[in-house]
């Protein structure tokens, strides 16, 4: 890949910012789709409390912890973990019910989204091939397009066990099983997440699980 940017050789100023505007969306992609290297940022304010819409489908939960994934210096999300009562242990993610939002600071597509997500997981090497190809096909389904300060979330809830996906409160789709919550979040709560930051960050207010 060339260092130098792709508008250094053009003078028409509106061309230079076009092609400005290009790079930066190109880059934010990128930095979706490799999720690599991210550097982690905790937040140094007081825990917030849950918002009515979680609280209502999670209740007595807490902030366990939030960080920020930035990507070149750019921070793409900030991420935070809330749990019940009970707790959590990121070795058995489908044991209790947890939830975890992405508050993103740059818009990015629904299907970046979702092929960033396919790719993490398959380099867990979780499910199956035919899993993760339906688990591909159900996140371009419930994904949507996002724009900077919209919040996507995952709830992890028991009895059924399913995933339901929430943007800004509102509930936009589910995927049943157990086996996708355990694939999905081990993107940023597994001990082999490509992300020890940020799964440190999110993970430090656990404690011992019950």
């Amino acid at each position: 890949m060339s260092c130098s940017t792709p508008w250094s050789r053009r003078s028409n100023p509106e061309q230079r910012a076009a092609r400005g505007q290009s790079y930066l969306r190109a880059l934010r992609a990128v930095a979706a789709c490799l999720a690599l290297g991210g550097v982690v940022a905790l937040a140094g304010t007081a825990p917030p409390a849950a918002p009515r819409w979680l609280a209502q489908r999670l209740p007595d939960c807490h902030l366990a912890g939030r960080g920020s994934f930035r990507w070149w210096g750019i921070r793409i999300y900030s991420a935070s973990l809330w749990v019940g009562a009970q707790g959590l242990d990121p070795a058995r993610l489908d044991a209790r019910p947890f939830a975890l939002q992405l508050h993103y600071a740059h818009a990015l597509s629904g299907a970046t989204i979702a092929e960033a997500s396919a790719r993490l997981i398959a380099r867990l090497d979780l499910g199956s091939k035919a899993q993760r190809a339906q688990w591909l096909q159900d996140m371009r389904r419930i994904f949507p397009d996002v724009r900077a300060g919209q919040r996507l979330a995952g709830v992890y809830r028991l009895h059924p066990e399913r995933t339901v996906f929430f943007l800004d409160g509102k509930a936009i789709g589910q995927v049943a099983g157990a086996a996708f919550a355990r694939a999905f979040f081990a993107i940023w709560l597994s001990p082999r997440s490509s992300l020890p930051a940020l799964q440190r960050a999110l993970t430090a207010g656990l404690g011992k699980t019950a």
